[in-house]
């Protein structure tokens, strides 16, 4: 089979999270950020390719020559832990910022059924070396694929509930002025914002005067929210 036609099943038509449903919520880490997500969902990616090799390697050379494929489950788990912890070792060595910011998503890409589903789906389907590193190699681009949708889905989510909560406020100030002002600064009910210079010159005053309502307006703003926070 060409090598291409397999990792683009393997990351689309086959994907590990669509397809197959292998993941959960917390090791598509979808209640962070996008940014923290992808760098998440990419340590997963890279586990993921490696237990699919290694994987591969250990049954193909040790475990099938001793007719013992009934432990090959076994041995995805424990590859995967292994990496993991190995993955986690380098990154607090090299990259301590980023381990930090990753926190608990290091050990948990052991656990991510995703890897360990996709190194024993990928070892029973047969294939060669060539073939295997190809079909990883796709599960992980459609992984992290995966989670930058669903991550941006839930981000995008978040930002419409805030964005009409704070539009609420805004309809709520009793000075039209600073509404008025707030609305065309920021560009409220599917306007482009303006400058304050462009907003001073819509309403013939100066472009100071639009600056000193338009703080007055966020710091009232800032009140109602931190009295509305939870």
């Amino acid at each position: 089979m060409d090598i291409l036609t397999v990792m683009l099943a393997a990351a689309l038509t086959d994907n590990a999270v669509f397809a197959r449903l292998l993941a959960d919520e917390l090791g598509l880490g979808a209640n962070g950020r996008l940014r923290a997500v992808l760098q998440a969902g990419l340590l997963t990616a890279v586990v993921m390719m490696l237990s699919v090799i290694t994987v591969w390697a250990a049954d193909h050379y040790v475990l099938a020559p001793l007719g013992a494929g009934y432990l090959t489950a076994f041995l995805c788990a424990v590859v995967a832990i292994l990496l993991s912890w190995g993955a986690g070792w380098l990154l607090k060595k090299f990259a301590p910022a980023l381990c930090e910011s990753l926190g608990a998503y290091v050990p948990l890409a052991a656990v991510n059924c995703a890897v360990v589903g996709v190194a024993l789906i990928t070892t029973r389907r047969g294939g060669g070396f060539i073939e295997t590193a190809a079909f990883g190699a796709g599960s992980a681009l459609g992984y992290l694929l995966a989670v930058a949708v669903l991550a941006g889905v839930r981000e995008r989510m978040e930002l419409s509930e805030s964005y009409a909560l704070l539009g609420s406020l805004v309809d709520s100030m009793r000075d039209s002025r600073q509404k008025q002002i707030i609305k065309m600064r920021y560009g409220f009910n599917g306007k482009t914002p303006l400058t304050q210079r462009e907003v001073a010159e819509i309403l013939g005053i100066s472009r100071s005067y639009v600056s000193r309502i338009e703080k007055k307006a966020l710091e009232e703003l800032e009140a109602q929210i931190r009295k509305n926070a939870p």
